[in-house]
């Protein structure tokens, strides 16, 4: 690592340490996308817990009552926050949660955990996947059964997909500000390069997202 001027880290569980031992030879970190509980490091971020909960309120107010929310089992904080944000728009307006978690382990079989959750909530009449790929397995799913049933179900999905504006159903995302995000690591790392070994506070920098709608019914 000594050619190394500094990190830019999508973490994984598995590098907390890997992490800690970087910031404790004061070598330049920014995270992105999520960060560890504890772990004094930069970050850059999206408000997820907002995202989630806005995009939640919106299928609400569009008269959607059964709404699905499917994620997995992960502890990651942007997973955790994607969840809780559903979680308290659904009791906000005092709505029962419909709540699919895959077993992160097990994500390959995820269209199999899919298709039990749906035989099990055929009320449901949106459904909010945490992750673009659980959302394109969730597609995958909804093409086997050929039920005519889905092509009136509303979806959200976290994070976008090119496919989605082709498929016949109506799927709406939260979008992440990509350029915004590049632009504030790179503002966040370069003082730190800069810093000729001088420890400097760390900084959590959080972003908003916007939602893009792909139905006509779904009004802004």
């Amino acid at each position: 690592m000594s050619q190394v001027d500094g990190f830019i880290i999508v973490p994984s569980p598995g590098i907390r340490e890997v992490i800690g031992t970087l910031i404790n030879e004061n070598i330049p970190v920014v995270l992105l996308d999520r960060f560890f509980e504890g772990l004094d490091c930069n970050c850059v971020i999206i408000d997820n817990e907002d995202a989630a909960f806005k995009a939640t309120v919106q299928l609400i107010n569009n008269r959607f009552k059964n709404i699905g929310f499917i994620t997995t089992t992960s502890a990651q904080t942007q997973m955790k926050d994607r969840l809780m944000g559903y979680e308290k728009a659904i009791a906000a307006y005092g709505l029962k949660s419909k709540i699919l978690k895959i077993p992160h382990w097990e994500i390959s079989k995820g269209k199999d955990y899919i298709e039990d959750f749906l035989d099990n909530h055929n009320d449901i009449d949106a459904i909010f996947f945490a992750t673009d790929y659980l959302a394109l397995s969730g597609l995958q799913v909804f093409k086997k059964l050929n039920s005519a049933f889905f092509y009136d179900l509303r979806i959200m999905s976290f994070d976008d997909n090119d496919m989605f504006g082709i498929y016949p159903s109506s799927i709406s995302s939260v979008v992440q500000p990509v350029n915004e995000i590049s632009s504030t690591i790179m503002e966040l790392m370069l003082p730190l390069l800069d810093a000729n070994g001088i420890k400097k506070t760390a900084q959590k920098i959080v972003l908003k997202s916007r939602i893009i709608f792909r139905d006509f019914s779904l009004q802004k």
